[in-house]
């Protein structure tokens, strides 16, 4: 692995374990993951049965996703492809975070400025999974040249 590879592990890294922590968050204790989600997005949730339900199953999503870039996180040059399917998945949650802004906004009672601003958060997130995607694809060119 080479050594210039070492801040696109770190943010693969920081990409599985943000997914991993919440994936299990909501698996696992319905209580604290409605505190994070309140903590890390302002959203304001009622807990229910049918809360948890629904929460684990997208909880399960979310440690796929963690453990995916994690493989990643291990040899990005190797596993890029996975670094592709995380690009696709961030492209994804972008456009329904998108078409479901005023609908969240109202139903979680979370403001604008909140809202827009874990929108930028997973921008970021996916801009600088792609730029790092596009490194290590010129990197296994030039290896295989």
């Amino acid at each position: 692995m080479k050594q210039s590879h070492r801040p696109i592990q770190i943010l693969l890294w920081i990409i599985a374990l943000y997914h991993l922590t919440l994936g299990f968050l909501l698996v696992y204790s319905g209580e604290l993951s409605i505190r994070a989600a309140e903590a890390f997005w302002g959203w304001r949730i009622t807990g229910s049965p049918e809360l948890g339900i629904v929460g684990g199953i997208l909880g399960c999503y979310g440690i796929a996703f963690g453990l995916m870039m994690a493989v990643a996180a291990r040899d990005p040059v190797r596993h890029r492809p996975l670094m592709t399917i995380g690009i696709v998945l961030i492209a994804l949650r972008l456009l329904q975070r998108a078409a479901s802004a005023e609908g969240v906004m109202e139903v979680f009672e979370v403001s604008s400025g909140r809202y827009w601003a874990g929108f930028v958060f997973v921008v970021v997130m996916g801009a600088l999974l792609t730029g790092a995607r596009l490194l290590v694809e010129r990197d296994a060119r030039k290896a295989a040249a």
